[in-house]
């Protein structure tokens, strides 16, 4: 307690570094407290979702060959396996575009249940019609579908 006085005269003899070190420290601190909440929310994020694993080319415009299907579902602790093959479409004009799926859509809807809310009767009649598309319906009444 003797030399709290040393300290105070040596900590303001030179104001600017004792401000950049006391701004440090906080910035320290606050980079802490966002880096733990980034992590807390990443963990809850991260808990909420099933257990998929997505696959995909190591390209975003290439898609995995369908021969590799076979070795994913031959992959211990794999229930099911479907693909989607993205081209771009578009309609009446290029500026236009709509993304385009070509799928299975029984394995598709299936292992995506949780992300598509579709009925059960437009699912048959998609696979009853190889031409079919399915849409969401603020789309379809966009274009007049």
């Amino acid at each position: 307690m003797k030399y709290i006085g040393l300290v105070w005269a040596q900590l303001w003899r030179r104001p600017k570094r004792t401000w950049f070190t006391v701004i440090s420290i906080a910035v320290a601190f606050l980079l802490f407290a966002v880096l733990i909440g980034f992590g807390v929310v990443l963990d809850q994020a991260l808990s909420k979702l099933d257990s998929r694993l997505f696959v995909v080319s190591k390209y975003s415009q290439e898609q995995l060959p369908l021969a590799y299907r076979a070795q994913i579902e031959a992959v211990p602790g794999i229930k099911d396996v479907s693909h989607m093959a993205f081209f771009g479409g578009y309609y009446k004009d290029r500026r236009y575009g709509l993304p385009v799926y070509a799928t299975d859509v029984t394995k598709t809807f299936h292992i995506y249940r949780t992300l598509f809310n579709v009925q059960e009767e437009s699912l048959q009649k998609m696979r009853d019609n190889r031409t079919g598309v399915l849409m969401a319906r603020r789309l379809a009444v966009l274009y007049g579908w």
